[in-house]
């Protein structure tokens, strides 16, 4: 029985996530991620050609040291490359944390792409007290509080609080991700044990 259900939240998980992920959905699921941002690889390259052909102007010949000249100025992509292939398993590892989840997460494929700073929280059974929730949530992070409470509907709204980096979107997506599999680790959970929640939705 429990194998069984384990193939289906799996199979469940797999229909969640697009069969095919982004550059940039990948990255939020990473460390490695923000290298691969083009502003984090085309700012450093710039800089290090430009000194160079400064340098050259100037009078300077490099001689022996050409390679490791022009390896300084292509070591900016070598490491997005690297990151780019560090990242490449991450529909896996985001199919694998839908599947540990007991209750669905909808519109995950959003979250990886940066939308959404919101979790609409739909309880099968009793909301927990408004104050009880909230020091719940205060206890992932201060910016982490609910916004909604919709006793008629039985649904819950939770600020994420990750505000958007315009230089490099990848890093606050994915404290975004982050910041969304420690709310439901650390509040939804225990919350989905003593109360029971039917469904989370990134809105």
């Amino acid at each position: 029985m429990t194998a069984a259900r384990d193939a289906e939240r799996r199979a469940r998980a797999d229909d969640a996530v697009a069969t095919r992920l982004t550059r940039h959905m990948r990255a939020t699921t990473s460390p490695w991620g923000p290298l691969t941002d083009a502003y984090l690889v085309g700012v450093p390259t710039a800089l290090l050609t430009l000194g160079a052909a400064i340098a050259g102007g100037l009078g300077w010949r490099p001689g022996e040291a050409l390679p490791l000249v022009i390896a300084a100025c292509a070591s900016p992509l070598i490491c997005s490359l690297v990151a780019s292939v560090a990242i490449g398993d991450a529909r896996s590892r985001v199919v694998a944390w839908l599947a540990s989840v007991p209750f669905d997460v909808v519109n995950v494929n959003g979250l990886l792409d940066g939308v959404g700073d919101a979790l609409i929280v739909r309880f099968a059974g009793v909301m927990p007290p408004r104050a009880e929730l909230d020091a719940l949530l205060r206890g992932v992070h201060p910016d982490v509080f609910a916004l909604l409470y919709d006793e008629q509907d039985n649904e819950v709204g939770i600020k994420i609080g990750v505000l958007d980096n315009p230089r490099n979107p990848t890093v606050a997506h994915r404290r975004r991700y982050l910041r969304v599999q420690r709310i439901v680790a650390d509040v939804l959970l225990p919350l989905h044990e003593t109360k029971g929640i039917h469904s989370v939705r990134i809105a």
